[in-house]
């Protein structure tokens, strides 16, 4: 029987937890989970309360608990350390799996074995954007064409590693998480895998198969800006291959992004200086919207 490792980073969200949980226990997929849950130093009462869903849930389950809050990277990496079966998904605690996800890229990785033989297999899937506060769409990925391209732009391909089915050699070759980002380390992985020959694939059908319960409120817009440079300039050999103008469009899309940002937080003079910058990098665009 195949068994999957769902790697779970928590931070006092017991009730996303017992959400994300329910979604895995409903997969149509016939094989075994393994959820591995680590705990990034949460309140105690809310780590009880993790402890107790934990405990009713019907299927086998690893806790690790950091006695400290560490950070996103440093948890995922000892996520990844703790990875004992074939194949890995990661799921954050407060998103959810539509019961489908799990069997159709099984499908979509055995398939690619065969297309894609003797290279590293990455299933992605299109995925319902729930925004609170915003509108909420369907996000289609396409890994048609250049990927380390689309995901730089960030539109036809986005980084979201829950959104993933993989072999676990798929992500233990790739290494570690980048223990400096903040913020933004699905990114910086995914560009890692695409442009060391990693291969992302995605289901024959465009049908969401998870889902994201996306907020900007208390994110940090600063600090998104600060990380999205901190790829660039650590990527910076993948965007010279690009043209001029398409490095530009990308620096204006990072002082946009954290625009939004600061404005869904109520920081009003950082956003105008963040819009400032953005006008400054690309008038034309930032006065036509385009």
């Amino acid at each position: 029987m195949v068994t999957v490792d769902v790697l779970i980073p928590h931070y006092n969200d017991p009730e996303g937890l017992e959400m994300s949980l329910k979604s895995i226990a409903e997969q149509d997929w016939k094989g075994d989970f393994r959820v591995v849950v680590c705990d990034d130093g949460s309140k105690a009462n809310l780590l009880k309360k993790a402890e107790d869903i934990l405990n009713a849930y019907d299927g086998e389950v690893v806790l690790i608990k950091s006695p400290v809050n560490l950070g996103r990277p440093k948890t995922r990496n000892i996520l990844l350390d703790n990875i004992a079966s074939e194949y890995v998904a990661w799921l954050d605690a407060g998103d959810e799996w539509y019961p489908t996800k799990t069997r159709l890229q099984f499908d979509a990785i055995y398939r690619s074995m065969v297309r894609y033989e003797n290279k590293n297999i990455w299933a992605t899937c299109s995925y319902d954007w729930k925004w609170i506060g915003g509108r909420a769409r369907t996000i289609q990925q396409n890994t048609k064409g250049d990927q380390v391209q689309s995901l730089m732009m960030g539109k036809d391909l986005r980084a979201y590693l829950w959104t993933l089915l993989a072999k676990a050699d798929a992500f233990k070759w790739l290494g570690k998480f980048d223990e400096e980002l903040l913020r933004l380390q699905d990114l910086d992985y995914f560009l890692r895998f695409a442009s060391q020959g990693g291969q992302i694939v995605t289901v024959g059908s465009p049908e969401p198969l998870c889902v994201y319960h996306k907020s900007d409120i208390g994110r940090n817009g600063v600090e998104v800006k600060n990380c999205f440079f901190y790829i660039y300039n650590k990527h910076k050999y993948l965007y010279s291959q690009y043209s001029a103008k398409f490095r530009k469009n990308r620096r204006y899309d990072i002082y946009m992004h954290a625009a939004r940002f600061l404005d869904s937080n109520g920081d009003t003079l950082k956003k105008i200086s963040m819009n400032g910058k953005a006008f400054l990098t690309h008038p034309t665009r930032y006065l036509f919207r385009f």
